[in-house]
């Protein structure tokens, strides 16, 4: 899914977490992709502050940034639905109003993560964002919706499947 992500990524790439952990084979895929790559799902989990088993899917986009460091969001798609307030707690944050009116979640440092849900009735959370103040504010403003590709990435991701356990999409440029 589209859903959740800043507007505008030059690269996606997401990964059915929990279930390639669980399994020897695919540690092994994990592996087998790049020395470095265990090393990024364990930074993204403690980025996230959950453990890789809690993910069932991650999903990564990224952005042009400074110094020819790329600007990272993610997309957290919970195993098992969590409780808002257990969330907030496991996060520290609290809840702050966008220029828009909008509802995300940041903690005390001026650049750290902020973080969007959207509300459910029961006040469960299955997927979140989580990403710069800017980035998460744009998140905010779409209600978490879907963002537009362009024609080709979009029929290229159309083209994926939701069961795939990694799907990479990049723009060249």
């Amino acid at each position: 899914s589209l859903e959740m992500l800043p507007p505008g990524p030059a690269m996606i790439a997401s990964i059915r977490l929990a279930a390639l952990s669980s399994r020897g084979s695919g540690v092994e895929f994990i592996d087998g992709l790049s020395p470095e790559i265990n090393d990024l799902i364990v930074a993204a989990s403690k980025r996230c502050r959950l453990g890789a088993d809690a993910i069932d899917r991650l999903t990564v986009a990224l952005y042009p940034g400074n110094s020819g460091w790329p600007e990272v969001s993610l997309v957290v798609e919970l195993a098992e639905p969590m409780g808002e307030d257990d969330l907030i707690s496991s996060l520290s944050v609290t809840a702050a109003r966008t220029p828009g009116g909008q509802t995300i979640f940041a903690g005390d440092e001026p650049d750290g993560d902020a973080y969007y849900w959207s509300k459910s009735e029961n006040s469960s959370v299955d997927k979140f964002a989580l990403g710069s103040i800017a980035r998460i504010s744009e998140v905010a403003a779409a209600q978490g919706g879907a963002i537009p590709l362009p024609r080709s990435s979009q029929k290229l991701w159309n083209g994926s499947y939701r069961d795939s356990e990694l799907v990479v999409l990049l723009t060249p440029n």
